[in-house]
């Protein structure tokens, strides 16, 4: 999911410059998070490191600065609801003065599309991690939400840590038992040497 943040004035962005830990709420939930401004309202430098900058450059939007992709976890579908709701509003206020309505409508269309195609996406990730538990379940025999997650987490770390230490101390018995094996073999060979039947 993309989140978009746009930027009217040179003082406002500024004034966010000054406080940019008020959009990691969002930044953190999402996989890229840009800023959108016209241009000279943003300096390419003074952009934040995990942020994006795109620019509207003859009534068209142009990426100045590509967001790093990052791993998320899906969000719920009220935080959805409440993106959808804010991009509609922001661009709405932010391009009324700036971009002939029939662009706007487009731009809006193309940025709802995007929106509905983030939403298919993250919900066919919750269905594919549904799945997932559902396997887990059926495979242990627990169910999640009978159980507390911290537990059964705490059981699972513990039954997979058991199982590496039990083949590691399996793995150093038989390394013994083959060092006895070669010292017996060579036991044998000395007593033969010296004529001595074992």
């Amino acid at each position: 999911m993309t989140a978009f943040e746009f930027k009217a004035s040179r003082g406002d962005w500024l004034k966010e410059l000054r406080t940019p830990e008020k959009a990691d709420g969002i930044v953190l939930m999402v996989h890229e998070f840009y800023v959108v401004a016209e241009p000279k309202i943003v300096d390419k430098g003074e952009v934040p490191e995990t942020w994006g900058l795109i620019e509207r450059k003859g009534g068209r939007l142009y990426t100045t600065k590509k967001a790093p992709w990052r791993k998320v976890e899906p969000p719920d579908f009220l935080f959805l609801a409440s993106i959808m709701r804010q991009l509609h509003n922001s661009y709405e206020g932010m391009f009324r003065n700036h971009v002939h309505r029939d662009s706007i409508k487009k731009e809006l269309a193309a940025a709802t599309e995007l929106a509905k195609e983030d939403v298919k996406y993250e919900l066919s990730n919750y269905k594919r991690l549904q799945e997932k538990v559902k396997e887990f379940e059926e495979a242990s025999g627990v169910e999640i939400q009978a159980w507390d997650r911290k537990e059964v987490g705490a059981a699972v770390r513990l039954i997979v840590n058991s199982g590496s230490d039990l083949q590691g101390q399996v793995r150093k018995a038989r390394e013994l038992l083959q060092e006895q094996v070669e010292s017996m073999g060579d036991l044998l060979k000395a007593l033969n040497e010296n004529g001595e039947k074992p």
